[in-house]
């Protein structure tokens, strides 16, 4: 059985990605992790990615369900 979730990318993600707003079907028991995996980030370095589902901050392992969404983004800097 599969599961859709809605994906919006912010800032540097957007270069990853053809949209910064995306529907993916994915696996039941898929996890954020997966996620990033099937969107080919350049970086395999993930952990200055802040991720919320359902608009509550979550972890890479945080199972996801059908109709849930996602909101990728990275911390911005400068001087």
């Amino acid at each position: 059985m599969s599961i859709v979730v809605s994906v919006e990318t912010f800032g540097l993600l957007n270069r990853a990605t053809e949209a910064n707003e995306f529907k993916l079907n994915l696996s039941e028991g898929s996890t954020v992790y997966d996620i990033l995996e099937s969107i080919h980030l350049p970086n395999k370095n993930y952990n200055f990615i802040i991720i919320i589902v359902n608009n509550a901050v979550s972890k890479f392992d945080t199972k996801l369900n059908n109709g849930d969404e996602i909101l990728l983004t990275m911390p911005l800097g400068g001087g």
